[in-house]
């Protein structure tokens, strides 16, 4: 949408507008917001998975602090106001948001890398060996 102000002058409209490194959408969902902190958190679990290779490459606790020191403050970056609660019954089968589960499997993802464990190992195990907390 334009908006026409004079003859020389048009202010285009959209439907995001980013503030202090928070995109906010017309809603106020915040849906973009959390895409993109996944975007980040998955690009910087990828660049930290490069330098952890088994055999030769930076120890797990090495890696566990440049994950949290990177990757989990550009991901979590004012989350205190685009990640609010569910405010879902914990009894439904639909209690937790879909982009906890998505940073949680990001998080998931630097753990294994952390760890050296094999993908099928259960997360709260996973975590507990790379003394990481879960998102939630």
């Amino acid at each position: 949408m334009t908006i026409q102000l004079d003859d020389d002058h048009q202010v285009t409209t959209t439907s995001t507008q980013k503030y202090l490194g928070v995109i906010i959408d017309s809603e106020l969902r915040f849906k973009e917001q959390a895409a993109y902190a996944i975007g980040k958190g998955t690009k910087w679990a990828n660049q930290v998975q490069r330098i952890t290779k088994t055999a030769k490459g930076v120890k797990g606790g090495l890696a566990r602090r440049l994950f949290y020191g990177v990757a989990v403050a550009s991901m979590l970056y004012a989350v205190d106001i685009w990640g609010a609660p569910s405010f879902r019954k914990i009894d439904s089968g639909k209690a937790g948001s879909g982009t906890l589960k998505k940073l949680d499997s990001v998080q998931r993802k630097a753990a294994i890398q952390a760890t050296g464990a094999l993908r099928t190992t259960p997360s709260d195990l996973l975590f507990a060996h790379a003394d990481m907390l879960p998102m939630k």
